[in-house]
């Protein structure tokens, strides 16, 4: 020993003023301080008021930098896993939920046991139901809790910079995914667990009670119940002490083993639920794993140096073992750990330490264990979340530390005299030296703080703008198929989120993308089947049901009624009907498929065979046809009818059915046909007496028309409609007599029969019968009080009697109801005039 001491005497003697400068510089992130507790009512009222401030006013930073950073995430909406895990998980909206989400895991649409992080969503809800805004802002609530606890724990451990290292973890970039996406709120409350749990370690160490200790296991299970990775805890912990102590004794490990035993039997009853539910085939190799990891480690901490570009879904690897440029990540890892090792007693334990927290927190994400993930990317920002502080501080406690020496002079008189050769003075060592002028060190510090806030600047902005990302699903998984353009998952997702928004023609470029990517995904294919058929292009979207139903690991019945479905679209009738008799021994007596096949033997014409599904069909029919008709589906309405037309000809009543459809697609003549059918079958039947005499009418066959309204008051001689419209179709026959009569008699039979009224009382205008013309007019004001029309013949008939006065508010109400009136302008016009003369 005596010897290796003087060898490593030797070694430090050779380079004199860089080794008392590195032992400086890592004594104080090496080795924790013992922070100075404040005494109670020291210095009064306000010695206590500032010494609040002291210790609130970082807090309240954080929470700045939190909403400043990160202030996009506030309106942002529900992306990806969100509607899965969160919108349908049923538990969550009912009061009784709660006992569900503790106790009855398998109602969870998440493969995990992490009730914390579900029962604070049924919190939520019973606050602000599914409101985004309420979810996320407690998502950047957890985060800004999260930089706080991590300030107060480091400053607790001395670290140097200790609120710089927080505020960088608060609007680093690589934070803004578990910080924006609400189901990441599990990576959110598992640090706030843990982060709570390391504060009562530190409470017990610094006093061991049995309430510091049981708090910290309370902690610590609410962690587990949150998300697995809370099981590297206690080795942290073990860390801890070795980074204080320089070994780690057997009452440390006494200390953990309860936490490790409790953190065992919860994960793997966590692990043996999830492994229970989740079909997961990974057949990596140990020697790919070790690849993964290495490769991992290096990624992690690349990111947290170089946050760009961040694409949500990262690029799978290349993870053969065959190639040696592979396991150089792993190799440099190794090498770095060893590194550190040996320079511990030259740079101190820290660095050491802060590596080791790093790795061992990331552990249970490194590839060691199967996850869903994998089968996606090896690698995800929210995996380093609480694992990337280890780094962090590390790299700034040592930024830190360096500047402090730099403003004293220490650093810079010890590597001046080493440049000249000299030996450390013990004026350098205090910080005396010629470097450690006022003006010299109020430069270092200005420039450490502007570098410190320019740094800050530039992870806010990158935050800021990846906050953004999580906008809605249509920003976000363009930002993945952007940034990531051979990756399956963010094409189809984009695909998804167009056909969301009905942009079909849009959504077909995503959706071929990821079946190029994913030639053998189902899903792939049956999204391409919707955006197809919403196109209107069924024999691309036939077969890409086909495909889809092929490439399905377990065919459904749903799947042939689809096919079905879409084959009889384009009258392959044959084929529908296979389908469809598939889907039928799958599901038997299903309502859904039993009408389509129906309708598939009534498009080939095969009505006895759909008769013997529906007996009583052509009441269906009749239905069916009637709703379309009323929501303006006119064509199908008009199948529907054809169709019952086609089991029951002799029926009047479809024919009067498709009359009406057809003046509505194909014109009055087509309706005709059907109209003169039904009267075929039923002369008397009065409605479609009515609608042969209309369509003559409008046709201006005359002498037809009047024949059919003739007969339709033969058959009903108390329809004052009947007899008006008799009168009309006289009145273009200019048989004006015989039309008078039948207004007359329209009106005996109803005083209100408007078309009655308004031919007479032009009769009467016309022929200039004044008085009989005003008192029809009237009557039909009375009816219509609303009609400019009404209001300007009023007016006309007034004015015809020299009532000038009661003319002009006529012909200005009717102006007030209709400004572009003509006749009422014109009128009025005159009618002023006969005033102005009468004056």
């Amino acid at each position: 020993m005596a010897k290796n001491r003087k060898q490593r005497g030797k070694r430090s003697r050779g380079n004199p003023a860089v080794a008392a400068a590195s032992r400086q510089v890592a004594a104080a992130v090496a080795t924790p301080r013992q922070g100075a507790m404040p005494r109670r009512g020291a210095g009064g009222g306000l010695a206590a008021a500032m010494g609040a401030y002291q210790h609130w006013w970082p807090v309240g930073l954080l929470a700045l930098l939190v909403v400043v950073g990160l202030w996009p995430a506030f309106s942002a909406l529900y992306v990806w896993d969100d509607g899965t895990f969160l919108l349908e998980a049923k538990p969550v909206q009912t009061w009784g939920g709660l006992l569900d989400i503790w106790f009855n895991p398998s109602s969870m649409v998440e493969g995990h046991y992490w009730p914390m992080v579900y029962t604070s969503f049924w919190l939520e809800h019973k606050l602000w139901g599914y409101n985004a805004a309420g979810f996320h802002s407690t998502n950047l609530m957890l985060h800004w809790l999260n930089s706080a606890l991590l300030w107060g724990l480091l400053k607790r451990l001395g670290v140097p910079g200790a609120l710089l290292i927080a505020a960088v973890f608060a609007l680093h970039p690589v934070h803004v995914e578990p910080a924006a996406w609400v189901i990441s709120r599990k990576d959110l409350l598992g640090t706030f667990f843990y982060l709570l749990a390391a504060g009562c370690w530190l409470r017990y160490r610094e006093a061991p009670k049995t309430g510091a200790y049981l708090a910290l296991m309370g902690f610590f299970v609410a962690g587990l119940l949150s998300k697995s990775f809370v099981i590297t805890l206690p080795a942290a912990l073990l860390v801890w002490a070795w980074w204080k102590q320089g070994r780690i004794a057997k009452a440390d490990f006494m200390q953990t083993v309860p936490l490790f035993a409790v953190g065992l039997i919860i994960v793997i009853g966590d692990l043996s639920f999830y492994f229970g539910r989740a079909v997961l085939s990974f057949d990596f190799s140990f020697a790919e794993r070790l690849i993964i990891v290495g490769k991992a480690l290096w990624f992690y901490a690349g990111k947290l140096l170089w946050p760009q570009p961040l694409p949500i879904i990262y690029p799978k690897w290349s993870i053969s073992p065959s190639q040696l440029l592979n396991w150089l990540p792993l190799l440099g890892a190794m090498a770095l750990t060893l590194g550190l090792w040996l320079a511990r007693h030259r740079i101190g334990r820290g660095a050491l330490a802060g590596a080791l927290f790093f790795a061992i927190t990331l552990s249970p994400m490194l590839g060691f264990a199967n996850n869903s993930y994998m089968s996606i990317s090896f690698v995800a920002d929210r995996y380093q979340y609480l694992a990337s502080a280890g780094i962090l501080a590390v790299l700034i406690a040592g930024a830190v530390i360096v500047c402090q020496r730099l403003a004293s002079g220490t650093l810079l008189g010890a590597l001046a005299r080493e440049a000249d050769g000299q030996a450390p003075s013990d004026a350098a060592d205090n910080g005396q030296g010629v470097s450690g002028r006022p003006a010299q060190r109020a430069a270092v510090l200005y420039s450490a703080g502007a570098l410190a806030a320019l740094l800050l600047a530039c992870y806010g902005w990158l935050s800021f703008q990846q906050a953004r990302v999580y906008r809605d699903p249509l920003t976000y998984f363009s930002h993945i198929a952007k940034l990531n353009p051979g990756e399956y998952n963010g094409h189809y997702n984009l695909g998804l989120a167009l056909m969301d928004l009905k942009r079909y023609e849009e959504a077909e470029t995503p959706a071929r993308r990821a079946i190029e990517i994913e030639p053998n995904s189902s899903s792939a294919y049956q999204n391409l089947a919707v955006i197809t058929h919403n196109l209107g292009r069924y024999e691309e979207t036939l077969a890409a049901l086909k495909k889809a139903t092929e490439l399905a690991d377990k065919q459904t019945a749903e799947q042939f009624y689809h096919i079905g479905h879409i084959a009889a679209e384009v009258k392959r009738y044959d084929e529908a009907e296979q389908y469809l008799l598939q889907a039928l021994d799958m599901d038997p007596g299903n309502p859904d498929f039993t009408n389509q096949l129906m309708f598939v033997y009534l498009g080939a014409g095969r009505y006895a065979d759909a008769l013997t599904l529906d007996p009583n069909i052509v009441p269906n029919l009749m239905q069916m046809g009637a709703s379309h008709f009323n929501q303006g589906n006119y064509a199908e309405a008009l199948e529907r009818y054809q169709h019952a037309a086609a089991i029951d000809p002799k029926d009047a009543d479809i024919h009067l059915d498709l009359g009406t459809v057809m003046v509505k697609l194909k014109g009055p003549e087509e309706a005709l046909k059907h109209y003169e059918q039904a009267l075929a079958i039923d002369p008397e039947r009065q409605a479609a007496l009515r609608q042969v005499a209309t369509i003559h009418y409008q046709q201006t066959r005359y002498e037809q028309a009047l024949q059919g309204y003739r007969r339709l008051i033969a058959l009903a001689p108390d329809d004052a409609s009947a007899h008006a419209e008799e009168g009309l179709a006289l009145v273009q026959l200019n048989r004006w007599q015989e039309a008078q009569s039948s207004f007359e008699r329209a009106l005996e039979l109803d005083p209100s029969q408007h078309q009655a009224l308004s031919q007479l009382a032009a009769r009467y205008f016309e022929t200039g019968q004044y008085e009989q013309a005003l008192a029809l007019f009237q009557q039909i004001l009375t009816l219509t009080p609303n009609s400019a029309e009404a209001h300007s013949n009023l007016g006309s008939a007034l004015a015809q009697l020299g009532r000038f006065q009661e003319a002009k508010k006529s012909f200005e109400r009717a102006l007030q109801l209709d400004p572009s009136l003509a006749s009422a302008r014109h009128n009025i016009d005159v009618v002023r005039e006969k005033l102005k003369t009468a004056q």
